[in-house]
Order: structure tokens, then C-alpha cells, then sequence
């Protein structure tokens, strides 16, 4: 796969097996490989993804051999190495706006 998918499990890097339908387009039937790279995923304010901070990070994940996709605007997904993953949800959990708490 070279983007994920919202419809099925599959993400970024997994291997899947289709089959071709008559019009040329590919029908998902099953991952056939999973990918070496750990996925995490948030919903953000489109502003903080696109600012200085988070690009820095992103950056930094493509330089390492990962890949990030924005979805829906607000949706962030990181696919990275199991060494770096946890580092990464730390940096991003960091800059992401705690919840309200209730009053």
C-alpha cells in the first residue's frame, strides 16, 4: 500500500492481495504482508499539523525512512520504526492540547 485505507486495515507499506475488476480497478481481499512499521495515528487541529513544531517531527520521520499522512484535515498518522515509535507519540502527545476537563 502506498497511502492506508479508511476502509479495510490495511496501512501504509502492508502488502495486500486484490483482484482486478472488470473496469481496471483493484478490489482488497486480504493484507498479505504487514508492514515493518508501527502506526499511530491522532485527530488534531489541522493548524498544529501544519505548524513549525510538527513539521519539524514529521520531517524527521520521512528523513528516518518512515512516511505520515493527513486525512479529513484533522487526522494525523505516522508510520515509523518500532524504535522510534514511542518517541514519536511522546513528541506529538507533548504538543497536542490536553482535554478540557469537565467543570
Amino acid at each position: 500500500m502506498e497511502e492506508s485505507s479508511f476502509l479495510t486495515d490495511a496501512v501504509y507499506r502492508d502488502v495486500i492481495k486484490a483482484t482486478e475488476t472488470e473496469g481496471g480497478a483493484l478490489l482488497f481481499n486480504e493484507i498479505a504482508e504487514h508492514s515493518p512499521l508501527v502506526t499511530n495515528s491522532w485527530i488534531l487541529q489541522p493548524e498544529l499539523i501544519q505548524s513549525d513544531a510538527v513539521q519539524s517531527i514529521l520531517k524527521r520521520i520521512m528523513d528516518q525512512g518512515g512516511n505520515w499522512e493527513q486525512a479529513f484535515g484533522g487526522v494525523l498518522m505516522v508510520h515509523t520504526s518500532a524504535t522510534t515509535a514511542k518517541e514519536i507519540e511522546e513528541q506529538i502527545r507533548r504538543l497536542a492540547p490536553k482535554e478540557p476537563k469537565d467543570t
